[in-house]
């Protein structure tokens, strides 16, 4: 039986170590966030794109504290990062929550996010995508899921 979420959580896992990214402890108080970021996640489908990258976070409340890392873009993250909020292989153009803009690998920062974003995002219906010149629409993204 083919079970694609048992690599993608292996890779993830594989990711967030060799990054040296790891989780705080939280003791159940906050739900950790994360997702990969790749090219063949992105809708529409970016052009020469072979990016790929991680975003992990930890969601207080309304308080959202990240971290994201990227790699092997077309160009420099100068249409920034956003949270979008649709569901896997559907675009949202309008961005929910933004997140940096120009972004540089290994950026952190922290945003308030609405309760509808929470939502979505407790829903596995928000995504983050990274933007660039040549793919204004995004180039890399990932659907986020609480994964701690």
């Amino acid at each position: 039986m083919n079970k694609p979420w048992i690599v993608m959580a292996a890779a993830a896992g594989f990711l967030l170590a060799l990054a040296g990214v790891g989780f705080a402890a939280t003791g159940g108080s906050a739900p950790e966030v994360g997702t990969l970021l790749e090219a063949r996640q992105e809708v529409p489908k970016p052009k020469a794109a072979a990016g790929a990258g991680l975003f992990t976070a930890s969601l207080r409340g309304s308080k959202l504290t990240w971290r994201m890392t990227f790699t092997k873009l077309t160009g420099p993250a100068s249409g920034g990062a956003h949270i979008h909020i649709a569901p896997r292989g559907k675009a949202n153009p309008k961005p929910a929550v933004a997140l940096c803009g120009p972004c540089k690998p290994g950026q952190r920062g922290t945003a308030t996010v609405t309760a509808e974003v929470v939502k979505a995002i407790r829903s596995g219906r928000a995504y983050v995508n990274v933007h660039t010149e040549k793919n204004p629409a995004g180039e890399i993204r990932g659907q986020l899921a609480i994964v701690g």
